[in-house]
């Protein structure tokens, strides 16, 4: 099946479509505290979301916590995430 699909022409500009359509950022559970934007981020290349910190709603994103980090094979899972209440710790 393999050496089939391989000679097909057009699968490189298939896999290049399907990655743009399957691959992009998303933020979600977005929250502002003290000033800054919290959110979970998925790019869709890693198993997990990333919870990160941005300065403004358009902000680039800065990781807090990256839970693909977690253990070995990235099937770390965050259940809950609270932070302190000047938002130095999570």
């Amino acid at each position: 099946t393999e050496r089939y699909l391989a000679g097909i022409p057009e699968r490189e500009e298939l896999k290049r479509r399907l990655d743009a359509i399957y691959n992009f950022e998303t933020r979600f559970d977005m929250f502002k505290h003290e000033g800054k934007y919290y959110f979970w981020k998925q790019d869709g290349r890693k198993e997990q979301p990333e919870f990160c910190v941005a300065d403004d709603f358009h902000g680039k994103p800065r990781v807090i916590l990256d839970p693909n980090k977690l253990s070995e094979n990235g099937h770390g899972i965050v259940r809950d995430l609270k932070l302190s209440k000047d938002g130095n710790y999570a």
